[in-house]
């Protein structure tokens, strides 16, 4: 029998020790786990709350890199960084959207989906081709129905639009 030192517990008890609290560890970690990643409400209460939380973050962003542009006192580094400022929201529009989908009430949550999967091909700048303008003005037409009912849905239930 192997002696730990200091102690008279005998190696396969301190394994079995071991093993046990790494198991209980492992299973209190994934209950932990689980209760941290439970689906998001989906709610009227919540898709308002996402929408303007949403929309006060994107705009106090693009305030704030405004503001360090306008800091600068060059011209041309004041358009440059203002450009980038645009250019960063419109990618915060993907994130928007994709908060506002897994929120959205039953009612709205195909089109919130819908919004959220195609919102970033429609940001891309269309291949110089026949198919390539086509296709992105087909994507537009197509997001239009669905961005119509969530600015009509958001109006008439969180006092504002998206």
């Amino acid at each position: 029998m192997v002696v730990v030192r200091g102690s008279r517990m005998p190696w396969t008890a301190i394994a079995i020790v071991l093993c046990t609290l790494l198991v209980l560890g492992a299973v209190g970690g994934g209950a932990a786990v689980v209760v941290k990643h439970r689906k998001p409400t989906r709610s009227v209460e919540a898709f308002c709350s996402t929408m303007k939380s949403e929309q006060k973050r994107i705009l106090e962003q693009f305030e704030s890199v405004s503001d360090e542009a306008k800091a600068t006192g060059d011209e041309f580094a004041e358009m440059m960084l203002t450009a980038m400022g645009g250019v960063q929201a419109m990618g915060e529009l993907q994130t928007y959207f994709a908060k506002l989908a897994k929120v959205a009430p039953a009612e709205i949550q195909t089109e919130a989906e819908l919004v959220a999967e195609k919102i970033g091909e429609s940001m891309k700048v269309p291949e110089l081709s026949i198919e390539g303008i086509a296709g992105s003005m087909i994507n537009g037409i197509a997001l239009s129905g669905p961005l119509n009912t969530l600015n009509a849905y958001a109006k008439k239930n969180c006092g504002q639009g998206i």
